[in-house]
């Protein structure tokens, strides 16, 4: 894996590692980032563990 991982390359790699084609792996990429993003614009938070938490900071501050 290179220095830079964006989109392209996460779904190369996905696609190499589970047999599937780029098409279907960025589908899948884009299935994760859709749900990432429609949790967090609702408000939610996202908890993966082993990799990160992630919430709105903006929307946080806003309901202080």
């Amino acid at each position: 894996m290179s220095e830079l991982l964006n989109k392209k390359a996460l779904v190369d790699t996905v696609a190499n590692q589970m047999g599937m084609t780029k098409k279907a792996a960025g589908e899948t990429v884009d299935l994760i980032f859709d749900e990432i993003t429609s949790t967090l614009k609702d408000g939610g938070k996202v908890d993966i563990s082993g990799f990160g938490k992630f919430e709105d900071r903006k929307s946080t501050r806003l309901n202080s």
